[in-house]
């Protein structure tokens, strides 16, 4: 049996990751995946999850995660985040 991480830890990780890269290319690719899988957290109604995954993080990660999420200008997910900025 294998143990795999909630998917909003692999997209909040995913936008850390991201502002730690040198390529232009993988920069985009972390944070476009990113994004894809958080829009289908909050359509599939687990935005209680995905705020309760960010709130057990370090604040110093969680303010690299509110960084990538503005950089990419996606207000549906910011507006999830607004009590945290």
């Amino acid at each position: 049996m294998y143990n795999v991480p909630h998917p909003a830890n692999f997209a909040l990780h995913k936008l850390i990751i991201a502002q730690r890269r040198n390529k232009p290319d993988k920069i985009e690719k972390d944070k476009k995946s990113a994004i894809r899988i958080l829009k289908a957290l909050i359509e599939k109604r687990e935005s209680g999850e995905l705020k309760r995954i960010f709130e057990s993080v370090p604040e110093k990660w969680q303010k690299k995660i509110l960084k990538g999420i503005k950089e990419t200008d996606e207000d549906e997910i910011m507006s999830l985040f607004k009590e945290y900025k």
